[in-house]
């Protein structure tokens, strides 16, 4: 008979606080997800972006290179400025790659904390029962 009651007395009490749970977790999920899409959406021009700057960078390196040597062997550029804008057109492209890639990242992180965060309250709330 007591325990019983007592059943009674914790469905009643914890049956609301795993609803709410179960409620925040689809909530968590919902904010995530849609950041999830925001971060991807941001994620795709810093990749095409770094895509175009590599391209151009293979492409044009052979001429870049020849233009610079031949204003360096004039007289024209000093030596350190040549290589200044070479390095810096690769390093800029890189960081525009990775840029990317780390965005999609997070993105993904956050899709799959939301996904956690759902299965979590699922598993808690028939755990319940």
């Amino acid at each position: 008979m007591l325990i019983t009651i007592l059943k009674v007395i914790l469905t009643v009490i914890l049956v609301p606080i795993k609803v709410i749970f179960f409620i925040f977790a689809y909530i968590i999920r919902i904010i995530t997800y849609l950041l999830h899409l925001l971060l991807y959406s941001l994620s795709v021009p810093f990749e095409a972006i770094g895509s175009i700057v590599s391209s151009i960078l293979v492409l044009g390196s052979i001429g870049a290179t020849v233009f610079i040597v031949n204003q360096i062997s004039s007289g024209e550029t000093p030596l350190s400025t040549g290589v200044f804008l070479i390095v810096g057109m690769w390093i800029t492209s890189i960081l525009l790659i990775l840029f990317s890639i780390a965005l999609e990242e997070i993105a993904d992180a956050l899709l799959s904390f939301g996904e956690l965060m759902t299965d979590w309250a699922k598993a808690n709330w028939f755990a319940f029962w």
